[in-house]
């Protein structure tokens, strides 16, 4: 947006070096993740590979199919900011508070049920996006 300014490029500079430095350290969290999510048992060296290069492959591919990065932050904020605003701390709550007062009890329900509805509202305008993008 900014064309080739000095401060731009030294920007980009400062972006591509963050993503170089921290991109092993969330892969090697997804890879443990998905592993853990679909699997009961250690992971071997061959699947600690493959887990890499499927999650390389599949971010890759949303990076070239995807045509404004403000998509991608419109999903990705439409659903991680109801979720650490509203629904994990009403679930946390809920589990560590047994004896909670029914009040506050009460308002973690509440906004288990409210935080859905505001990542609905949230995705909204990129859901929308997404659907113009599929009819043409």
């Amino acid at each position: 947006y900014y064309g080739t300014h000095l401060f731009t490029t030294i920007i980009k500079a400062c972006y591509s070096i963050i993503l170089v430095l921290t991109a092993p350290m969330l892969i090697f969290a997804c890879r443990l993740s998905l592993h853990d999510l679909f699997f009961k048992y250690e992971m071997t060296t061959l699947q600690h590979y493959l887990w890499g290069i499927g999650i390389l492959v599949f971010s890759g591919l949303i990076a070239v199919n995807v045509s404004s990065v403000n998509l991608v932050f419109g999903v990705v904020g439409g659903v991680s900011a109801p979720l650490l605003i509203y629904i994990l701390p009403s679930i946390y709550y809920i589990r560590i508070c047994k004896d909670g007062s029914a009040i506050k009890k009460g308002i973690s329900y509440f906004s288990l049920v409210l935080g859905p509805l505001f990542m609905a509202v949230c995705l909204y305008a990129s859901i929308k996006t997404i659907i113009q993008a599929i009819k043409k």
